[in-house]
């Protein structure tokens, strides 16, 4: 029912990235990237969608970047949250997971 950082969040920005868990957002937060949230697993529950509805306006675009092997969790969730403006964004072929991301990696993502 919880989204991490979302006080945070409530400032907006020009991206909103949605991932599966902490260490994902830790690891985004680490290269830079502010505006990062985790739903503690891979579908949001109707709290999560709630506090993303409050969100999404305050965002110039919104992004779900779920791990390899998510894929079809990811696009569910996108298309859940496809009204808010989010779409699904994918790993590059060398990354498993947002957590192993690197700053070269992220900016291959190219949302």
């Amino acid at each position: 029912q919880c989204l991490l950082w979302y006080d945070d969040l409530l400032a907006g920005g020009p991206l909103l990235e949605v991932v599966e868990g902490p260490t994902d957002a830790l690891k985004l937060r680490a290269l830079g990237h502010r505006h990062v949230t985790c739903l503690f697993t891979n579908t949001p529950s109707r709290g999560q969608v709630d506090l993303l509805r409050e969100l999404a306006p305050r965002f110039d675009r919104r992004v779900v970047l779920f791990d390899r092997g998510a894929e079809a969790q990811a696009l569910s969730a996108a298309r859940q949250l496809a009204a808010l403006g989010f779409c699904a964004a994918w790993l590059p072929a060398v990354a498993d997971d947002p957590g192993e991301l690197t700053a070269p990696l992220l900016d291959k993502i190219g949302y």
